[in-house]
């Protein structure tokens, strides 16, 4: 049994993995000379680029697994043109979030998000300044001064925030429960 293959642009892809969809455009069928090219760029030096093939009728996408595994992580804004070599025509735009392609990555590297590695910091900092009741100090006539660590306390609340969001979203796009779920009891009017 073949898997089925998605009937519209994906929203996410992982570099490495096999780029596959449809699209059914009766307007403008393949087998008339139709075909479509799609361009994403991002805040990288890369451009992808890709087109559509002919099955019957249909537009058919598919690009291999060696050609994503070159693609950058990021996100793309991207245009889907449909042409017959004579008019063009936008049929799709969008955005597409390329993953990072973890079969690449060398062991020992740090994935945490950017928000994740400031909050490991932040909670660093409280720890260590927690501990030491010194709030200044000279050296060699150099006067070193810091803050209370009491003082980090919004920060640290404010990327605990940033970093929850994070992960509510990673578990929605896993379609598992995010915790945000309301109860509500409804009673009856008195």
């Amino acid at each position: 049994m073949s898997a089925r293959i998605p009937e519209c642009e994906p929203s996410e892809l992982r570099a490495g993995d096999t780029l596959t969809f449809s699209r059914n455009l009766p307007d403008y069928p393949a087998d008339a000379g139709w075909t479509i090219n799609y361009s994403f760029r991002g805040q990288t030096a890369s451009a992808i680029d890709f087109s559509s093939t002919a099955s019957g009728k249909e537009q058919l996408v598919t690009v291999s697994a060696s050609v994503t595994a070159g693609w950058l992580p990021g996100e793309y804004t991207g245009v889907g043109v449909v042409t017959d070599g004579t008019t063009v025509k936008t049929i799709w735009s969008g955005k597409l979030v390329i993953l990072q392609n973890l079969s690449a990555v060398q062991p020992g590297t740090d994935l945490r998000t950017q928000n994740r590695k400031v909050l490991d910091f932040i909670n660093c900092m409280i720890e260590k300044r927690a501990s030491n009741p010194l709030k200044s100090s000279e050296v060699e006539g150099t006067v070193f001064t810091w803050s209370d660590w009491k003082d980090l306390l919004p920060l640290q609340a404010l990327y605990q925030t940033k970093v929850r969001n994070e992960e509510i979203d990673d578990l929605q796009a896993q379609g598992k429960p995010t915790g945000r779920t309301l109860f509500h009891v409804f009673t009856r009017p008195r």
